[in-house]
């Protein structure tokens, strides 16, 4: 029998994500959608926007205050 360790570290480092995605069939402008969004929820402790794949988009904020302002309601695209 094994035993595999689950590894905390990459659980927690996802604690502060959201992953979003763009519903529309037109070509979007990835600079533009993470400069208008950072822009829009001025997060205090600061956000990284990641662009995936299939118009997928990580967001990965640096204080559950930001998260949790993001979450609560502040302007989502």
């Amino acid at each position: 029998m094994v035993v595999l360790e689950e590894n905390k570290a990459d659980e927690e480092s996802y604690d502060l994500c959201l992953v979003g995605r763009v519903i529309t069939d037109s070509i979007v402008n990835f600079t533009s959608l993470r400069n208008t969004l950072a822009d829009l929820w001025h997060p205090l402790r600061g956000v990284s926007i990641t662009e995936l794949e299939s118009k997928r988009i990580l967001f990965r904020f640096y204080s559950e205050i930001d998260l949790k302002r993001v979450m609560d309601g502040m302007p989502l695209i």
